[in-house]
Order: C-alpha cells, then structure tokens, then sequence
C-alpha cells in the first residue's frame, strides 16, 4: 500500500494545487478506510481457518465458508488498489503522477510487493517436514505418505512463483501514467486466480494430513505449530491475512 502511505508526503512535497491537495487527501482517507475494513475482514477470516484447522475433526462446511470469506476478501483488496490507481491518475497530471512515482522509488529501497504465505501455512510445512524428521511413532507407510504431502508443495510453489510474476507484471503497469486498465484487470483476475489456488491446495494438504495421522499424532503436530506461532518475532504481521508485506500503490491482497 506504497502510494497510500506517500499521499500525506506528496500533499506536502508535490506542486499541487490546493484542489489537488483536498482531493489526494479525500482519496486517501476513503482508501485507508476501505481496505482497514477489507484486512479486518481477511484476518478474522484467516483466524476462522486457523481455528477449523485446529481440531483434529476437519468441519468441512467452516473450512469452505473461511476459505471463502478469505478469498472475497482478497479480491476485494486487490479490487480496490486498481479503484485507487484510476483515482490518483484523475487528480494528477503526468508530471506529478512521474514525482509521485520517484518519490515512492526513493522512499521504499525495494519499491515492489513481497509475495510470501501466510505464516501459519510455513509453519505448518516446517512442522510437517520436522514431523518426519522426529515422529517415532510413524509407520513406514505412514512416512511414505507424508513425504508424499510434502511433495505436493512443488505445485504450490509452481503456484507462488505464477503469483510473484503477475505481481511484477501489475507494479509495472501501475508504475506508467498511462494505465492499461485491461492489462491490470487480467493480472488482477490472475493474482486472484493463484491465490485461491493456494487456499485449495492448503486445505487438501490439510485433509491429506488427517487421513494419515491418527489423532494422537496429529495433536503432537498441532502442539509443535502451536510452539512455533508462540515463537514468532514480535511485529511479524505475515499472519494477518492480506499474505503480503506493504504492497505498491494499493494492497495486492494476502
């Protein structure tokens, strides 16, 4: 949300004049509303997930509507960043939007969007692959069977890797002042498109796993994801929900 955070710098740093000011600063404000509101949303569903994928039990009707929720949510976020591209552009010229985009170049050293999942989902695949590594109590078929979950994060990473191109593909589109809206549209579609694709591919990991484990073994999983959220560093936001760090001039959505 690089150019949402900038806007209060542009209104003061930028030759603009004052109707331009009021109206950055009234985009702004509606920005920052709607897409606190679409987080908050993202998050209490992502949490919702986490509560499902908690219990040995998997209630397939909350795993479905979270990942829903979820995936609405996202779309919206993403949704939004495009409504704010087309915003900014109809209050600057091409000259100030080239400012705007430096001044974004020179206050991010890494202007661009970090693409990664959410926390939970890493540290469920570092336990799984410590469970392996350290589960006594798993059978040779049950071993061979886990490994065979694990390997499905080849696909998964086929998934993030198809995600990271589009997003480099949208910063560019959006870094041009001149804004090709289909183009912008189709990445949208396609960032979306892999998102989701990453919520199934998790939520069939998850049924995978309970087809394997018995319950005891997969408490001792849980316990182990349970040590590591604990654990994690304080000001870590990755388990959020938008599966993102800051993103440029809007939210790509994690």
């Amino acid at each position: 949300m690089i150019a949402l955070m900038a806007m209060p710098v542009a209104v003061r740093a930028l030759d603009l004049s004052a109707d331009q000011k009021q109206k950055l600063k009234a985009v702004g404000a509606e920005a920052r509303t709607n897409i606190e509101s679409r987080r908050k949303a993202l998050g209490q569903a992502r949490m919702d997930l986490l509560g499902v994928y908690r219990l040995y039990k998997l209630d397939e009707r909350k795993a479905q509507d979270a990942i829903t929720r979820i995936g609405s949510a996202q779309k919206a976020l993403l949704e939004a960043q495009l409504d704010n591209q087309n915003k900014i552009r109809q209050i600057l010229n091409a000259d100030q939007f080239a400012d705007f985009q430096r001044m974004i170049s020179t206050r991010m050293h890494r202007p661009g969007m970090a693409i990664e999942p959410p926390f939970e989902e890493k540290v469920l695949e570092d336990s799984l692959n410590a469970a392996i590594r350290s589960q006594t109590s798993l059978t040779p078929d049950q071993t061979r069977r886990v490994e065979r979950i694990r390997r499905v994060g080849q696909s998964r990473q086929e998934a993030m890797g198809s995600m990271r191109q589009s997003v480099q593909e949208l910063t560019a589109v959006y870094s041009k002042f001149d804004l090709d809206s289909k183009a912008a549209r189709k990445l949208v579609d396609s960032i979306h498109r892999d998102q989701m694709s990453l919520m199934w591919m998790a939520h069939r990991r998850q049924q995978a796993i309970r087809a394997v484990l018995g319950e005891d073994q997969f408490n001792q999983l849980q316990q182990s994801i349970e040590q590591q959220l604990k654990a994690r560093p304080r000001g870590d936001h990755r388990s959020r929900g938008d599966s993102s760090r800051k993103p440029p001039q809007g939210n790509h959505g994690k």
